[in-house]
C-alpha cells in the first residue's frame, strides 16, 4: 500500500477524464444505465443499493481494460455477474451503506421529533414550500447548536462509510479480496491517504452540486439530474481504478503477472 500526496487526487480525476474522453460512448452509456436504474419506481433504489457496487466493479474492470490498451465494452458493466466468486462480496458492500443510513436517521431523530411535535407542520404546510419554510425557520433557529452537531455527525458517518467502500469494489474485482478484507484495505488506504481522498470527495461533490444547481435553473429537474449524474457515474469507475492503481499498483501488477504467467516447462530429462 503506497502513501500518495494530496495532489494525487488531481491525477486520479485527470486520469478518469482521459479514460472517458478516449472511450466516451462506452463509459457514458454505462453511466447512463447507472443513472436510470434508481429512477425505476419501487425497485430502482433497492436494486442500486444491492447491486450498485457490482455495477461499479464492472466499470472499474472496463477502466482496467482501457488502461491495458484494450477496448472497453458496455457489457463489461455487468462483468461481476459473470464471475460468481466475487458477486457475493460485492453485494456485501451495501452493508456499511445500509448501516450508515440507519445511523444517520437515529442521529437526526431528535430534530425530526422536535419538528413533528411542534404542532406547526401539517399536510397543508407540507404541500406549500413557502409555508413550510416559514414554519421550520423558528423551530430550527431554536436548536441551531443541535442542528450543527447533527450535521457534523452525519458528515463523519458519511466519510467513514466512504472510506470503507471507496476502493473496496476495486479490491474485490481486481485484487480478488473477500468483502471485509476489501473494506478494511479501503479504509486503511483512505486513512493513510486522507488528504487525497478528502480532496477527491470535495472536488467531485462540489463540482456535481454546482453543475446540478446551474442546470436546475435552466432545465427540468429530471433532465438536469440525467445530465449531471451520467457523466459523474461515467467518471466514477475510471477514477476509482486510477486511485486503486496509484495506491495498490503492485497488487494489480502481481495479479496480472499471475494471470498470464506461463506454465513451468516440462522436463524431458530422467534420472537413471
Amino acid at each position: 500500500m503506497r502513501k500518495v500526496d494530496v495532489g494525487a487526487s488531481i491525477e486520479w480525476i485527470g486520469s478518469a477524464f482521459r479514460t472517458v474522453r478516449a472511450h466516451p460512448t462506452e463509459f457514458l452509456v454505462m453511466g447512463l444505465i447507472f443513472t436510470l436504474i434508481p429512477l425505476v419506481p419501487l425497485l430502482g433504489g433497492i436494486v442500486i443499493l444491492l447491486l450498485g457496487p457490482a455495477l461499479l466493479a464492472g466499470m472499474i474492470y472496463a477502466a482496467h481494460e482501457a488502461d491495458q490498451g484494450r477496448t472497453p465494452k458496455i457489457g463489461q458493466l455487468f462483468q461481476a455477474f459473470q464471475e460468481g466468486d466475487r458477486i457475493g462480496s460485492l453485494i456485501a458492500l451495501c452493508l456499511p451503506v445500509f448501516a450508515a443510513g440507519i445511523l444517520m436517521i437515529l442521529v437526526a431523530m431528535p430534530i425530526i421529533m422536535a419538528i413533528a411535535g411542534s404542532g406547526k407542520i401539517d399536510a397543508s404546510t407540507l404541500s406549500d414550500q413557502a409555508a413550510l419554510a416559514a414554519a421550520l425557520h423558528p423551530i430550527l433557529a431554536g436548536m441551531a447548536g443541535r442542528l450543527l452537531l447533527t450535521f457534523a455527525l452525519i458528515v463523519v458517518i458519511a466519510f467513514i462509510t466512504g472510506m470503507l467502500t471507496f476502493l473496496a469494489a476495486a479490491c474485490i474485482m481486481l485484487g480478488h479480496d473477500p468483502a471485509f478484507t476489501a473494506m478494511r484495505k479501503s479504509f486503511a488506504a483512505c486513512a493513510r491517504n486522507f488528504g487525497a481522498y478528502f480532496v477527491t470527495v470535495l472536488l467531485l461533490g462540489l463540482g456535481l452540486g454546482l453543475v446540478r444547481v446551474m442546470l436546475s435553473l435552466l432545465l427540468p429537474d429530471l433532465l438536469a439530474a440525467l445530465l449531471t449524474s451520467t457523466p459523474y457515474y461515467a467518471l466514477l469507475g475510471p477514477l476509482t481504478y486510477a486511485a486503486y492503481r496509484s495506491i495498490f499498483g503492485d497488487d494489480v501488477s502481481h495479479r496480472e503477472d499471475e494471470a498470464v504467467a506461463p506454465p513451468p516447462p516440462i522436463s524431458h530429462t530422467f534420472e537413471a
